[in-house]
């Protein structure tokens, strides 16, 4: 007689989609502290930018440095001469929506609402990589690798922006671009064109980022997110324009030319802003990212569009990095789902070696700064004009397999080839 072995029961959903405990031997090893992060990234990057920015806050005796722009661009918008905001403080180059976003913090004491404002703009950061993720979701669980890696890269980055130098217009138009760019993927035009207005209501130079809109056939949708980005723009601007003549004085505003910028590395401009510049930084930015969006190289628009205005700016701060970094760990986590696999995570290695860390390795040689910084830059931008379209890495080659939201793709799925 054939005995037959009792067959388990099936187990539940809730318990299938529960992955198996590691060993712990396995924590260990690479490979097991890889899959501990992997099984809660988002834990991983609170408790990393935690401990940045204590040590940003513990470290640098300027953090939040130029917080007091935003809180005088906000004291104004509280006054009945609120229009004269621009007229009367030239060297206030932020969006009027900034001051608006700032009111909350300048309610509260100074030195509590200085913390709380960069507690909150350092956060900002958390919802940009949770972005890039909702914008590049990982197929392979070495896609999800990178996307960590990247993210723990610029989230250092980020707190330069946010925390040493507490720029809420850049903070706030970085991120609304991003999202911008999400939504404009996602054929969501008219929420796109709201997005890239706020983006240029918080910061003008952002601007070229709104050629992203090109990415889609002429429709009347197009045409409409179109005409809602121009309506949010004027709703914000029109009227300083209209009741105060005295703020085209934001235009002609100067600043330093830094010994360690490209201009001053070609002689390009004197001691201060050439009239060129700024019109310049527009020009080449918004034209170089409709090449690219175009040619299907949307992913490509914002690092190029950051790193044109890095290239022509008489000034060198280095919260400008922070854009550059997020606009590079975009690109790198779209190209690198494609069969070139090398250009995985260069252009970030770029931005960090030749621009972010020169900025504090050679503050004494501005003229080698500005070498490095150059070559870094027109790299950055000739690599990206240059390269072919990617191609999306066909999903022959992927095994998928169900992660613990119940998601094709999941931190489970791996190549057939068998490299993760």
């Amino acid at each position: 007689m054939t005995h037959r072995l009792p067959v388990p029961p099936a187990p539940s959903r809730r318990r299938a989609l529960r992955p198996p405990p590691l060993p712990r031997r396995a924590v260990t090893t690479i490979a097991g502290l890889r899959a501990r992060l992997l099984v809660a990234p988002r834990t991983f990057l609170i408790v990393w930018l935690i401990v940045w920015t204590a040590v940003e806050i513990l470290l640098s005796h300027t953090h939040m440095y130029s917080w007091h722009y935003v809180m005088t661009g906000s004291a104004v918008l509280r006054s009945p001469t609120w229009f004269e905001l621009y007229g009367r403080h030239p060297e206030l180059q932020m969006g009027p929506l900034t001051f608006i976003v700032a009111q909350p913090f300048s309610l509260l004491p100074a030195e509590a609402g200085r913390v709380v404002a960069a507690a909150a703009m350092a956060g900002v950061g958390l919802l940009a990589v949770r972005e890039l993720r909702a914008l590049v979701p990982p197929v392979t669980r070495r896609d999800a690798t990178r996307w960590l890696v990247l993210s723990a890269v610029f989230l250092v980055g980020w707190l330069e922006v946010a925390v040493r130098f507490g720029h809420m217009d850049d903070v706030m138009a970085l991120f609304c671009g991003l999202v911008a760019v999400r939504f404009a993927r996602a054929d969501r035009l008219v929420l796109a064109g709201v997005l890239f207005a706020l983006a240029i209501d918080f910061k003008p130079w952002a601007a070229p980022f709104a050629v992203v809109l090109l990415m889609r056939p002429m429709s009347r949708r197009r045409i409409a997110a179109i005409v809602v980005m121009l309506v949010v723009v004027a709703a914000a601007w029109l009227p300083f324009l209209a009741l105060d003549p005295a703020i085209m004085q934001v235009t002609r505003f100067v600043i330093r030319v830094d010994p360690a910028s490209t201009l001053h590395l070609f002689s390009l401009a004197g001691s201060s802003t050439p009239a060129w510049c700024r019109p310049a930084q527009f020009g080449v930015g918004a034209l170089l990212a409709l090449l690219l969006v175009r040619t299907g190289r949307w992913h490509a628009a914002l690092v190029v569009v950051i790193a044109v205005r890095l290239l022509l700016d008489p000034a060198t701060q280095p919260y400008y990095d922070s854009g550059l970094l997020l606009g590079s760990v975009l690109f790198d986590l779209v190209t690198a789902q494609t069969a070139a696999r090398w250009r995985s995570g260069a252009t970030t290695a770029v931005v960090v070696l030749l621009v972010y860390l020169p900025s504090y390795l050679l503050v004494d040689f501005p003229e080698a700064r500005a070498v490095l910084r150059t070559v870094g830059l027109l790299g950055l931008i000739a690599f990206a004009v240059l390269m072919p379209p990617p191609a999306r890495r066909p999903r022959s080659t992927v095994i998928p397999a169900t992660s613990t939201r119940g998601r094709r793709g999941g931190r489970h799925a791996v190549e057939a080839s068998g490299a993760t």
